[in-house]
């Protein structure tokens, strides 16, 4: 990002507020711990980029990391390039587009950065070329957000892959499904197993929705497991009563021969 027409200024980090717009709310305490370190060893290397707001305070637009760990390092003030008019939705598209190059991102953080940008009237391929990743990603990422916030919240805590997720797409209003799904996952399936499942259940529910009322009222699955286990129990009994009737006429033969 091209910073050398602005003039940097030392700004006072108790001046510096978060950007209500920023896609990432989760930094690694170690990775920050590290630049706090860098920090104090040689200063601010990169200096962030902030826009002026009302009451002499300012919001960042990039570099919220580096704020975040300047104070840990103890300093009180950072070198910053202020961008004072600026609209909103370039201000948006310059924070989500910096954090999105940046490592530590987790996919749901991403795939919400992609769905803001694309509110601000950026298509897949448009945001495909702004970060360097493929248009297919894109959509893949965005399709996450499809997904009930307690299963975003396990990508988004690295306990479930993002592959394994968008399997569960299809299913993502039947909480019964979804929970067989997220089982296989634990057990150690691949997400192609997973996927395999979830094409399974989605033919299954098909199915179910073209068979006709009366035929599942006639033969529900439950009336048909029990007249095949009368079926059988029946077709063992016959079976049982024939051998004892062999046995019955050996006995007498054998007797009929002692006499």
């Amino acid at each position: 990002m091209n910073t050398s027409a602005q003039e940097l200024a030392y700004l006072p980090l108790d001046k510096i507020g978060a950007n209500r717009n920023n896609c990432r709310l989760h930094f690694a305490e170690r990775d920050l711990n590290t630049l706090a370190e860098s920090i104090r060893q040689v200063g601010v290397l990169e200096p962030v980029i902030v826009m002026s707001e009302p009451g002499h305070s300012y919001s960042i637009i990039a570099g919220e990391r580096r704020c975040i760990a300047a104070r840990t390092a103890g300093l009180t003030r950072i070198p910053a390039v202020v961008m004072s008019k600026t609209h909103d939705i370039k201000v948006l598209e310059l924070s989500l587009i910096e954090n999105l190059c940046r490592k530590g991102i987790n996919p749901i953080e991403e795939a919400k950065a992609y769905r803001q940008l694309m509110n601000c009237g950026q298509s897949e391929e448009q945001i495909a070329r702004k970060v360097g990743k493929a248009q297919e990603t894109i959509s893949n990422r965005v399709r996450l957000l499809q997904l009930p916030e307690d299963v975003q919240q396990l990508v988004a805590t690295g306990k479930l892959s993002p592959s394994h997720a968008r399997a569960m797409i299809p299913h993502s209003n039947d909480s019964a499904a979804l929970r067989d799904l997220l089982n296989l996952s634990k057990s150690g399936c691949t997400s192609k197993q997973v996927e395999a499942a979830s094409s399974r259940e989605v033919e299954s529910k098909r199915a179910s929705v073209t068979r006709s009322p009366r035929t599942v009222k006639v033969k529900p699955a439950r009336t048909e497991c029990i007249h095949n286990e009368k079926c059988t129990l029946l077709r063992d009994a016959r079976a049982r009563i024939a051998e004892l009737e062999e046995e019955l006429a050996g006995i007498g033969m054998a007797v009929s021969g002692a006499e």
